[in-house]
């Protein structure tokens, strides 16, 4: 597949385990090309066909050094509160492209931490750092991915997988906050949780009245999801790392 792209391609294999450590790789054979943006998408999303010209069409619009794109399907192609052009300090690495003075030695130097290997969050603690470096986090519509994860397999499955994997991580956070700075979740966090889940429900409820099958399974799992990161939040006293890659069910 590699042979047959029209442009120069690498391709690397990192023997540690750990999603930080796969980036981080990815990181150092971009940095051996000499690229000037940098861009990563998750392995469950297709690229449209125009993304890569989305992506240089949103650095020629925007004074940007971290652009986030769209996903679809999912609130409005991402999510509801963002809008094109948008600044934003939270950026995961779903769909997201930034410039090289981040990772390059002779600019900000950032990586991905590798604590977060099991946990999940690295993605968070990058860009997180790319602000406090300097960085200008844009949103935009134009560099488009597909999310096709629940077309392979049972939506109901998919979705439980997803529900799993996002309590896994939000267990991890606690437990991580506990240890570093002796602090356990905020009351006020653990009631949007139950707010966010009861919300979900509600939601479903009303999609499944008027007839809206697809739409009602996933708000109902997005419920359940809510749900139990709300639970989770309360295992801030007691309880271990649990790695997000064994809570993923075969089916």
């Amino acid at each position: 597949m590699l042979a047959a792209l029209p442009f120069p391609s690498l391709y690397g294999h990192e023997p540690l385990p750990g999603y930080s450590n796969a980036c981080n790789k990815a990181l150092s054979l971009a940095l051996q090309a000499q690229v000037e943006v940098i861009g990563f998408v998750d392995d469950d999303l297709t690229l449209d066909p125009d993304w890569l010209t989305g992506l240089l069409q949103s650095y020629a619009e925007f004074p940007a050094d971290v652009i986030g794109g769209a996903v679809d399907p999912g609130g409005s192609i991402h999510r509801r509160w963002l809008t094109h052009g948008k600044l934003c300090d939270f950026m995961g690495t779903r769909n997201v492209s930034f410039r090289r003075w981040l990772v390059d030695e002779a600019g900000a130097a950032l990586s991905l931490d590798p604590r977060f290997n099991q946990t999940g969050g690295e993605d968070q603690d990058f860009f997180a750092k790319a602000v406090a470096s300097g960085a200008k986090n844009v949103y935009s519509c134009h560099p488009l991915v597909h999310d096709t994860s629940l077309s392979g397999t049972p939506l109901e499955e998919e979705l439980t997988n997803k529900a799993r994997t996002s309590s896994a991580m939000e267990r991890n956070r606690v437990v991580r906050l506990r240890a570093e700075r002796r602090m356990a979740s905020r009351p006020s966090y653990r009631a949007l949780g139950r707010m966010k889940a009861i919300a979900s429900y509600v939601d479903s409820a009303v999609s499944r009245l008027v007839g809206n099958k697809e739409p009602t399974t996933a708000k109902k799992f997005s419920g359940e999801k809510n749900l139990a990161n709300f639970i989770e939040g309360f295992r801030d006293l007691a309880g271990d790392i649990v790695a997000r890659y064994d809570v993923h069910c075969s089916y």
